[in-house]
């Protein structure tokens, strides 16, 4: 990600790699970024990802494409995932853990979680 931060990408790490970082041990197979929506921005993740992997499948994404999906999926030509997240709350979050959940043991667990926070925010506005 050093190109991003040389190219001023406006962009935070979150998912496993965030746990990671804050140490919680998560294994992951993927990037989870969250990536500022504006139009510069766009274009300079773009960029940023066409100089680190040359992959000409880059090429068709669009900034566009970041207003019209919540989270674009780039699968590297190493092999891992990157998600680009542009919209985020807890709905969305309890969305992607759902689908999630049906295949990874580590997500039936947030799921849990997350679905309580969403309780506890729920009871902590009607009061």
């Amino acid at each position: 990600m050093r190109n991003s931060n040389n190219e001023k990408v406006s962009y935070c790490i979150v998912g496993g790699i965030a746990l990671n970082l804050y140490g919680i041990v998560r294994r992951t197979l993927d990037v989870d970024l969250f990536i500022k929506t504006e139009s510069e921005n766009l274009k300079k993740i773009i960029e940023s990802l066409k100089k680190i992997f040359k992959d000409q499948e880059l090429e068709k994404l669009k900034p566009s494409d970041f207003y019209t999906y919540s989270v674009i999926r780039y699968g590297t030509p190493q092999r891992f995932y990157m998600d680009l997240i542009t919209k985020f709350s807890l709905d969305l979050l309890i969305k992607m853990k759902k689908s999630a959940s049906l295949f990874r043991e580590k997500d039936k667990v947030d799921l849990f979680y997350l679905k309580k926070l969403k309780e506890f925010k729920n009871k902590e506005f009607n009061k």
